[in-house]
């Protein structure tokens, strides 16, 4: 009633920002209790839209909204000036600055510092291994969103907390399930460590649940999956990776190693269980 009078010489985003101070003015105490209750129902949540888009929407107070819109904005400024010839607008710079923040977070396996990411920080996506080798183009599939183009599949690289699961392009059964980052999961440790129960250096006797996993292929090119990953103590570990040393991982799962004098010596796969007796 206050602002009726003035309300049809201001624009509708004035009257109504002159309404909110004028609720808030007439009780202060209760002002703060409303704010209160709207704190508690802070969120952020991802709506699928069309063509491989999502809308996320986050619910905060506003001084971090502002913030967050305003850092944004300043370094978004910031890379049109320095990179005069990139065709981005300043609102695809922003939204690309805040992705390549999640990203960086997501390979380096912390949010903040002491705020480390758990194991369950992680994008799936569904691919036919015809489609990731490029000879179809059929889509895969995001969980939490649904259908991607093939190429976006293939786009998705090494290091952005990616679990790949690879189909058979005809049964549609699972052939692998791949990992993009350097950290394996709890429960690929726990089957490297089973299945390979000591270091794989000939005569090595140290257990694997005391030695480190090392990538038969270097990581990235090599996944970082079972049967992509050994034990090798620490000691074996650096030896391993000294350029007079040769470390083949062969058909049979003998590790065969070759060494600075000439030296060739296979280590075996090591049986889970013991052998049986012999029978006549």
């Amino acid at each position: 009633a206050r602002w009726a009078a003035r309300a049809e010489r201001m624009t509708p985003a004035r009257l109504r920002r002159a309404i909110r101070r004028a609720a808030v003015s007439a009780d202060p105490s209760a002002a703060r209790v409303r704010e209160e209750r709207a704190y508690a129902d802070r969120m952020v949540a991802v709506t699928p839209g069309d063509d491989g888009m999502a809308e996320l929407h986050a619910l905060l107070p506003a001084p971090d909204a502002l913030r967050i819109r305003e850092v944004l904005t300043t370094a978004a400024r910031h890379r049109r000036a320095t990179c005069p010839g990139d065709p981005r607008t300043l609102d695809q710079h922003r939204a690309d600055l805040l992705s390549d923040l999640f990203r960086v977070a997501a390979d380096r396996r912390e949010l903040l510092p002491g705020t480390p990411l758990g194991e369950g920080c992680e994008i799936q996506v569904v691919v036919s291994a015809s489609t990731l080798l490029g000879t179809d183009d059929q889509p895969g599939h995001l969980h939490g969103y649904g259908p991607v183009t093939a190429q976006t599949v293939r786009e998705l690289v090494p290091g952005s907390a990616l679990r790949r699961v690879l189909t058979d392009p005809h049964t549609g059964q699972v052939l692998d399930v791949g990992r993009t980052r350097y950290r394996p999961t709890t429960a690929i440790e726990r089957h490297v460590r089973a299945a390979h129960p000591r270091c794989t250096f000939p005569g090595c006797e140290q257990p694997a649940r005391r030695s480190e996993l090392d990538h038969v292929i270097p990581f990235p090119t090599g996944a970082t999956s079972a049967d992509n990953l050994r034990p090798r103590c620490k000691r074996h570990h650096l030896f391993k990776h000294l350029p007079q040393v040769t470390v083949d991982e062969l058909t049979d799962g003998t590790t065969r190693w070759r060494l600075p004098t000439g030296h060739v010596h296979d280590n075996e796969p090591e049986p889970l269980l013991p052998p049986g007796e012999p029978t006549d």
